[in-house]
């Protein structure tokens, strides 16, 4: 009887552990190439383009309707810039060399000394000026290497950017979105 207590109590601390973890977004949301994005990064990446949208749309009224909609889109759209940021990610080492790290720190040197900029990434995006390069100035950073590239070898970046989200091995752990060629669909 005493062994059947003992069990039953560590499983309800194993199920109050989970359920804590689940809650700090400690959960798998998709898997792309190999690499797990964690509902923290997803809620994070959110909780910038909420911010974001809020300050550009301060002064407008919208009805309910209008707001779960945004909402629905801008939720899409974050899941998809994540994984769009992680196939590029995964790619760069192998078509832009190992220097890749260095070329995006010498481009963002010049405006991490800035002090307006982390003003902005407060003010706009209620964010750290260190999260705010990492989530935002680096990816950027990382395609405008890429189509620097492409347009020295007269080709197109978008084409190629696009064959490479289709062929990218994309698992989502949630039903509400699918991954379609390349494109991050709402679920019907």
């Amino acid at each position: 009887m005493k062994f059947f207590y003992s069990f039953f109590l560590i499983l309800i601390f194993f199920g109050v552990v989970l359920v804590f973890l689940f809650r700090a977004g400690w959960y798998p949301l998709a898997l792309v190439n190999g690499n797990l994005i964690w509902g923290f990064s997803y809620e994070q990446e959110v909780n910038v383009a909420l911010k974001y949208y809020d300050q550009l749309t301060k002064d407008k009224v919208l009805d309910e309707t209008q707001k779960e909609d945004i909402d629905v889109e801008i939720r899409r759209s974050a899941l998809e810039k994540i994984i769009q940021d992680v196939v590029l990610a995964d790619r760069a080492e192998a078509d832009l060399g190992v220097t890749v790290q260095s070329e995006i720190d010498s481009r963002l040197a010049k405006y991490m000394t800035d002090k307006k900029l982390e003003g902005v990434a407060n003010n706009y995006f209620n964010m750290t000026l260190e999260d705010f390069k990492k989530m935002i100035l680096e990816p950027q950073a990382l395609k405008e290497i890429y189509a620097e590239k492409f347009k020295a070898d007269r080709k197109d970046f978008d084409i190629w950017f696009k064959g490479q989200l289709k062929a990218a091995s994309v698992t989502l752990f949630t039903s509400e979105y699918k991954f379609n060629r390349g494109i991050l669909e709402l679920n019907s």
